[in-house]
């Protein structure tokens, strides 16, 4: 039996999807709620030691129990849907599982001095090595389990990106993008959109008056600082604690009506060129918005767009491969689920 962690990679990218592509907004502002079964069957209690196995390797239940758990820590799924989060991650876990045996079994290799270099990279922020066990332990590993759990992952990539690089070997002609602009038209409208710049002094949602007025009031300074002509991204930059915008000063990629949280959504779209708001209070905690540009409903000409779309689709192509590759390993794999 293979000793090896089964917890980080959940091949999130192989998921397939298609349709419009717009800018995803900051994670910090946008809204958004996870899709979970109405009704998911309990889970039972206790879990079983090996929750799945796939061709007779074992899933056990701690790792799923990891990273379920992580997912669940912040308090934003209902306590019936725990069951449905589990076994969506449960089926990632496998999906994974027949990936990594697919790739063994086409001798997929990986560089030792990578595994290594990606093995020292954090262990080189540890001062010992106990203070490294010890770090490890306490996410389920050992060096051992570590660098085996590396190993994985690297395998994975670069099966990935082998299966990927076949589906486009045969490019897509400009034929082709013409072909899905003509019988797609409702993809390339796009709705009126607003671009801002936005600063947030972060409150979490649970935390107690006093804490809350104070990261107001620092809100606060960092607005009239703003409304006194100091530099909106260099302010941005150095209060903001937005990680998807900070680094950006502030700014965001254009988005629609309806694709931020209500109150952010808005004051944005009441806001003219270079005007700044008052402090807007959301769930993320206190946001100060500075408006740039509307931008009005457009539709956009195949020639304006053709090279984005060809870019697309022959991501979509590589996407229905990986997926169609998922449908029959799982399909001719001997798969126990005990959830």
């Amino acid at each position: 039996m293979r000793n090896r962690i089964v917890v980080v990679l959940l091949v999130s990218a192989t998921a397939v999807a298609c349709g419009k592509k717009e800018a995803k907004p900051s994670p910090s502002v946008a809204s958004a709620a996870p899709s979970v079964a109405a009704t998911p069957k309990p889970l039972p209690s206790p879990l079983p030691d090996v929750v799945a196995e796939v061709n007779g390797q074992p899933i056990a239940s701690r790792f799923l129990k990891a990273i379920a758990e992580a997912q669940l820590q912040g308090g934003t799924v209902p306590p019936e849907q725990r069951a449905a989060v589990y076994r969506g991650i449960l089926d990632n876990l496998i999906t994974r599982e027949v990936l990594f045996q697919e790739a063994l079994a086409r001798k997929i290799k990986v560089d030792d001095k990578a595994v290594q270099q990606a093995y020292d990279q954090p262990r080189a922020q540890v001062p010992n090595e106990d203070a490294w066990r010890a770090q490890l332990a306490r996410q389920g590993f050992t060096p051992e389990t570590y660098r085996a759990e590396i190993r994985t992952q690297q395998t994975l990539r670069a099966f990935m990106a082998e299966v990927s690089a076949k589906a486009a070997e045969h490019d897509v002609t400009d034929t082709e993008a013409r072909a899905y602009y003509d019988s797609h038209p409702g993809e390339f409208d796009v709705a009126e959109r607003t671009e801002v710049s936005h600063i947030l002094v972060a409150v979490a949602p649970n935390a107690p008056p006093d804490v809350r007025e104070k990261q107001r009031l620092k809100a606060q300074a960092v607005l009239d600082h703003a409304r006194k002509g100091a530099d909106f991204a260099k302010l941005a930059r150095g209060n903001s604690e937005d990680p998807g915008s900070a680094k950006e000063g502030g700014k965001l990629p254009p988005f629609v009506r309806g694709q931020m949280v209500k109150p952010f959504d808005d004051t944005a779209f009441t806001l003219k060129p270079g005007e700044i708001s008052g402090l807007v209070e959301t769930q993320f905690g206190y946001h100060i918005i500075k408006g740039h540009q509307r931008l009005p409903a457009q539709h956009l000409a195949f020639d304006a767009i053709h090279e984005q779309l060809r870019g697309f689709l022959v991501k979509q192509k590589r996407e229905q491969a990986m997926g169609q590759l998922i449908q029959q390993l799982k399909a001719k794999a001997k798969i126990e689920v005990r959830i």
